[in-house]
């Protein structure tokens, strides 16, 4: 038999029919029923929010990281030197970020050739370099955000 509503501990009163909880009811009622040693919590306790898998499952995380490592690498590195991203066996002066799992690169071969990689961010491996200049300006790999289906 379930307990009667009551005004918690936590500070409000719960909102569902006796006959139809919600899961945020059943997670307060749990809550209340472990004993507290220090009596009434200060303030209301909130329940943390709960967030999808989509956030762990998206590249933000690799860009947002390759990124700060071409920053902190700028900061670092000779004057007189280019700040590129190595993957793929490439250089590359762009990075754009295609949400949510998308990652082009676009740089240049060896030979001078223009290339580009279209990759899924869990296939990537990149190494931030600093090179000596390739020409009379320094050149700092940039990066570019595309929303979805953008």
């Amino acid at each position: 038999m379930r307990p009667a509503r009551r005004r918690g501990s936590l500070g409000g009163a719960m909102t569902s029919s006796k006959n139809n909880p919600s899961a945020g009811d059943i997670a307060r009622e749990a809550l209340l029923s472990i004993p507290n040693p220090l009596g009434r919590f200060p303030g209301p306790l909130r329940i943390p929010e709960v967030r999808g898998m989509h956030h762990y499952l998206s590249g933000e995380a690799f860009f947002v990281a390759l990124k700060n490592e071409v920053e902190q690498l700028v900061r670092s590195a000779p004057e007189d030197h280019d700040i590129l991203v190595q993957a793929f066996n490439v250089f590359f002066r762009e990075i754009r970020y295609v949400e949510p799992h998308t990652i082009v690169f676009r740089g240049a071969l060896n030979s001078g050739q223009d290339a580009s990689v279209i990759a899924h961010f869990s296939q990537c491996v990149a190494h931030v370099v600093y090179l000596p200049k390739a020409g009379p300006e320094r050149v700092i790999a940039g990066f570019w955000r595309d929303p979805a289906g953008g």
